[in-house]
């Protein structure tokens, strides 16, 4: 079973590979150098509502997974798999974002200018900075509670 520590640290690693893969996207078109096309506006119109659809999917799936956990901690109080749950939202959280700027990656290799695929970019990339993972888990039951702050003296304030 990994620790609270463990599974932080390998999911922040994995946000950090997300980030890095659109930077890497926008460095591969530019040494591909996509000749830029008279691209139709429906299907323009399509992904754009495709990714809208995209982000619409994964809010609702981050809001729903990080409820899971909300209810798993205070209902079932195991801390392990308000971990797993944890880091699931997370990861679909990424790949919806991945996703968007994937879309603005097919549009740029389909020919359209960065005017045009350029926001699907930048939209992918907030979203994932957006979703920075933290764990903002109470105190379970199977842990102890931190002690109560103390007064300069050692009594406890007030």
């Amino acid at each position: 079973m990994a620790s609270r520590e463990q599974t932080i640290t390998a999911v922040r690693i994995l946000h950090f590979a997300f980030l890095t893969t659109i930077i890497l996207f926008i460095l591969c078109l530019h040494f591909a150098a996509p000749t830029e096309a008279a691209i139709s506006l429906s299907i323009v119109a399509a992904i754009a509502c495709a990714a809208l659809a995209d982000i619409a999917i994964g809010v609702t799936a981050r809001r729903k997974y990080m409820d899971t956990v909300s209810q798993v901690l205070t209902v079932e109080s195991d801390e392990a798999k308000a971990l797993r749950v944890w880091r699931v939202a997370n990861i679909i959280s990424f790949v919806h974002a991945e996703t968007v700027a994937l879309l603005g990656f097919a549009l740029k290799v389909l020919g359209a200018n960065w005017e045009i695929a350029g926001p699907f970019f930048a939209i992918g990339f907030l979203l994932l900075l957006l979703w920075t993972p933290r764990l903002e888990l109470p105190v379970s039951a199977s842990r102890p509670a931190p002690p109560p702050p103390m007064g300069t003296d050692g009594s406890p304030p007030g």
